[in-house]
């Protein structure tokens, strides 16, 4: 499964806080802090650094706070994974170590990641956070872990799911 680190978790959630406030109004970053009891400087790094790239409008003083500087709808998963996570590409030394080693390994990790990027960019906050999961959503993921080919060899029971099967 796709995995989410917390700086992009804390990201999610302030603007999603955010966006729900009336467009005047400032949000600290001690209220979102608050909120949703995640820690403080990190919400505060992360505030900062959507600020950096214009996603937020920052206001400094004792009334200050954030508000957002771009509709949702504008701003995709992958502008947050770039400026929160510092998604950075594979290093130069990376790709030539990789290369000596497995070519075809580098090759395969290359194009698969470009593919996730391409979707992540194209997946936009909208559709992520002004909408919440339903039952069919839920069943629909559900569906897609259950119908798996057991006979395919990436699907088979590990040595030890295997044995807790049998216990």
């Amino acid at each position: 499964m796709f995995k989410i680190n917390k700086k992009i978790i804390y990201s999610l959630l302030a603007l999603k806080y955010i966006s729900s406030k009336q467009s005047e109004s400032l949000t600290s970053a001690q209220e979102i802090s608050d909120s949703f009891h995640i820690p403080f400087d990190t919400t505060a790094k992360v505030l900062q650094s959507l600020h950096r790239i214009n996603i937020l409008d920052s206001t400094k003083g004792v009334k200050g706070g954030y508000q957002l500087n771009k509709k949702l709808s504008e701003i995709s998963y992958m502008d947050i994974l770039r400026t929160v996570n510092e998604h950075r590409s594979l290093e130069k030394n990376e790709i030539e170590k990789a290369q000596n080693e497995d070519f075809a390994l580098l090759n395969i990790t290359l194009k698969l990641n470009l593919k996730v990027n391409e979707v992540l960019s194209k997946l936009f906050l909208d559709e992520i956070l002004e909408k919440n999961i339903n039952l069919d959503d839920l069943k629909i993921i559900e569906a897609s872990y259950s119908n798996r080919d057991e006979t395919h060899p990436l699907n088979r029971p590990t040595e030890n799911e295997a044995q807790e099967m049998v216990l």
